[in-house]
């Protein structure tokens, strides 16, 4: 069984360890923003990898077959096919493994501050005697539809990107081997990065360049598009699980009674990130929430229902708890 430790952060002023006692006077947004920061370079190198496994794991002659019988099915089944055994068999176990870890490691830097506001409101004079318990059925439960869900999610976009390659081929009668030859290339990629590398290739041709300077300047591009997809989805998965943990142990010190399920509110933060400054998807959620919401209710947002961040790609917003008094 794996022993999940809250890693080592150092405030910035001043300097010091945060999961202590006596932790210094820092938000608590910013010590879950800094774990998910933490955990960022190991969800980027995931998806990176997992992309890379279905570029090499995609068989040419199999691929070109099924481009042969010109059946946008066949193709879609082969996919399909390459999808499961190299990109969900790899995603699904190595993606719960990272998202159970940051769980743990954000409820665990989140005692503190729920265990400050229990004795402060639920328990005034006591000792709330706070834990977390990552093996907790209904957390489990939790990660295990949220990972389902993200690879699901990535799956689902990167074949639609398949399929317009396979839609666009057909119908402007391109060769098989140049469109197996593009989905090898561009697999992995979102819709609208193929769209624009297609584009570029276009230019590239009108222009009379090498054949050989364009494939290598479609590799370039290529590439940076993968590293800005795994980044995005990185920085969003990340503040999705930190934000996950801390609900997760709310959740938990409430059914333990440490918690006033009936009179403790969460309210919704758009944080002074400067990631956040372009959004205009999560500053009117505080008013579309002026009382808060209870511990198991979720908040109304432009983009429908949610318990907590994430409601966009890089999303930086985050909640916290307040008291209704009598």
């Amino acid at each position: 069984m794996l022993t999940y430790r809250a890693p080592t952060i150092k405030a910035k002023k001043p300097a010091q360890r945060l999961f202590v006692d006596n932790p210094s006077p820092v938000e608590e947004w910013s010590i879950l923003h800094r774990i998910a920061d933490l955990g960022y370079p190991l969800f980027r190198d995931l998806f990176l990898d997992t992309f890379g496994n279905l570029r090499d794991g995609l068989d040419i002659e199999k691929l070109m077959g099924a481009l042969f019988i010109q059946s946008p099915s066949a193709v879609d089944y082969y996919i399909d096919v390459v999808w499961r055994d190299f990109g969900a068999e790899y995603l699904a176990p190595t993606l719960k493994t990272a998202i159970t870890t940051l769980v743990a490691d954000a409820a665990t830097a989140t005692i503190p501050f729920t265990k400050e506001f229990a004795e402060t409101h639920t328990v005034p004079g006591g000792i709330a005697d706070i834990s977390f318990n990552i093996n907790n059925p209904r957390t489990q439960t939790y990660i295990d539809n949220y990972v389902a869900s993200r690879v699901t999610g990535v799956g689902d976009s990167t074949k639609e990107a398949i399929k317009g390659i396979v839609s666009r081929g057909f119908s402007e009668g391109r060769t098989v081997d140049s469109m197996a030859r593009d989905i090898r290339e561009f697999i992995g990629l979102l819709p609208r990065d193929v769209t624009a590398l297609e584009k570029y290739r276009a230019q590239l041709v009108k222009k009379k360049v090498f054949p050989s300077v364009i494939k290598r300047r479609l590799e370039s591009r290529r590439n940076k598009y993968i590293r800005r997809r795994a980044r995005m989805i990185a920085r969003t998965e990340t503040i999705t699980s930190a934000a996950a943990g801390q609900h997760q142990l709310w959740q938990q010190a409430a059914s333990q009674g440490w918690l006033s399920t009936t009179r403790t509110r969460r309210k919704w933060i758009v944080t002074p990130d400067n990631r956040n400054d372009d959004c205009n998807i999560c500053p009117p959620v505080p008013g579309l929430n002026p009382d808060g919401v209870m511990l198991d209710q979720p908040f109304t947002t432009p983009v429908g229902p949610h318990f907590h961040p994430t409601l966009h790609p890089s999303c930086r917003c985050a909640v916290i708890l307040f008291f209704i008094e009598d």
